[in-house]
């Protein structure tokens, strides 16, 4: 399985962490994951304030499934993004969700993975919650992730394997993520 990560800098709060997860099992290079990532926050990018610089890290890691222990790492070509919109950001603690389903049900619940969106304008609410606009570019975004043609998938540190993303939806509210782990 492969692990890529993306840091994002400048705002208040910052360094943010992403990671995003590859099932490595179709043939893909390691850069292809990098590349994979970079089409994700491509799309997210315009709505997000230009305070937010994003970078992808210059490594790609493996890991084994079962226990997250990492086995190898590859160098791959780093990328940046800078956020586009130059009006104010929402409160830096106010984030957007991508919901990765994966159709796959364990003990009565389906697996999903999340990744928050820090960084985004205030122009993107609306009444309280993401306006339509920053809706659609987020789910454009995971789509785009998606269906990049490297297996993206959720791994599940309790049950030690990786599960195929199915679909991308939202959460229709803001998130507040508190802390990260790696």
């Amino acid at each position: 399985m492969y692990r890529y990560r993306t840091f994002l800098t400048g705002p208040q709060g910052s360094p943010w962490l992403s990671t995003l997860y590859c099932d490595g099992s179709l043939g893909m290079t390691p850069q292809d994951v990098a590349d994979a990532s970079a089409a994700f926050w491509e799309e997210i990018k315009v709505k997000m304030v230009n305070d937010v610089t994003i970078t992808g890290d210059s490594v790609v890691d493996q890991l084994d499934p079962t226990n997250g222990q990492t086995t190898d790492q590859d160098p791959v070509t780093p990328w940046t993004k800078t956020g586009v919109d130059t009006t104010d950001p929402l409160p830096w603690q106010t984030q957007g969700v991508v919901l990765w389903n994966t159709g796959t049900f364990v003990g009565g619940r389906q697996v999903r993975g999340k990744t928050f969106i820090p960084g985004l304008a205030a122009q993107q609410g609306s009444g309280g919650f993401p306006s339509s606009g920053c809706k659609t570019a987020m789910l454009a975004a995971g789509n785009a992730y998606r269906l990049y043609d490297v297996a993206p998938c959720v791994w599940s540190r309790k049950h030690g394997q990786t599960y195929s993303i199915a679909s991308v939806t939202l959460d229709q509210n803001w998130a507040f993520l508190s802390s990260r782990r790696d």
